[in-house]
């Protein structure tokens, strides 16, 4: 949300936001470093397929991924049994949390009045989809295409019963996965452009040009001090050739060279320091007689 209180057709509130109103911006986010892979002015309402606006707006967000294998993290804004089963027909796997009222929501008969600990697990579209709903402090209903029904443990005990927690595998990745927008739109709010202003467009410019600055500052200093065989491959620095220079030596190396034996060799040796030091000047003199 770029903040913004003047007059404008498409100015949108939400009481949910710090900025109550202003101009709202679909994103696309990484889970593991909030770097922004795509984002979406939204304009006012336009005419909007037969699946609806939500379906549309992720599609138009997605589409340059689409069969790369990745999987999508949704709220319950987005998440509809039209919008995964269309992304997992292309090669992408998708979870999130669902409103009861959503179009092609599953029947009544499947979804029964649920009591405290109640855990129900249906299978919708021939085993593509899970729709798994519990009761927690009110009920939680979850759409996924990447989980089954296992249960994991998260790694915390309660405090009370000092029993360990144990969560569905897709509420788990839900909640450690679902917060990279957030986290992006907290950093991008540390420099945000805060000078009083009566052009819309200057807010929406720097906003972009903070989230630029952001996204450079990710990729400078988290994702390119992580060295790895796919960074490698995408960089194309795999070409199959020996890299210029001489090969560097480690320390142990050197002492191998220096000392003619094996690492082993010189440990054993070492433990008599007469004939360590007699070792090495001999192989000194050598090298230095040689030059």
């Amino acid at each position: 949300m770029v903040a913004w209180r003047g007059n404008l057709s498409f100015r949108v509130y939400n009481p949910d936001k710090p900025d109550k109103f202003g101009i709202k911006v679909f994103e696309l986010c990484d889970s593991s470093t909030a770097y922004c892979c795509n984002l979406e002015f939204y304009t006012g309402r336009t005419v909007a397929s037969s699946h609806g606006a939500t379906f549309d707006v992720v599609n138009r967000l997605i589409s340059p991924y689409l069969g790369c294998g990745m999987t999508l993290f949704v709220n319950n804004y987005y998440t509809s049994p039209d919008l995964f089963s269309h992304l997992k027909e292309n090669s992408t796997l998708a979870c999130g949390t669902m409103r009861q009222n959503r179009k092609n929501d599953p029947p009544k008969d499947m979804t029964p009045k649920l009591k405290k600990g109640d855990k129900i697990v249906n299978i919708l579209t021939d085993g593509t989809l899970n729709y798994i709903r519990f009761m927690d402090r009110k009920e939680v209903r979850v759409l996924t295409t990447a989980h089954g029904a296992n249960s994991i443990q998260t790694g915390k005990t309660n405090p009370v019963t000092k029993e360990p927690i144990v969560k569905f595998e897709a509420v788990h990745q839900y909640n450690q996965f679902m917060d990279a927008v957030d986290r992006s739109d907290q950093m991008v709010s540390y420099n945000a452009f805060k000078r009083r202003t009566l052009k819309w467009w200057k807010k929406a410019f720097f906003h972009l040009f903070m989230l630029g600055v952001l996204n450079a500052f990710l990729w400078s200093f988290k994702l390119r001090r992580h060295q790895s065989l796919q960074k490698s491959i995408m960089e194309g620095k795999i070409n199959g050739k020996r890299q210029r220079g001489r090969k560097r030596k480690s320390w142990l190396g050197k002492i191998e060279e220096t000392a003619t034996r094996q690492i082993n060799e010189c440990c054993e040796v070492a433990l008599n320091r007469e004939e360590w030091r007699r070792t090495i000047a001999s192989n000194l003199w050598q090298e230095t007689e040689q030059r």
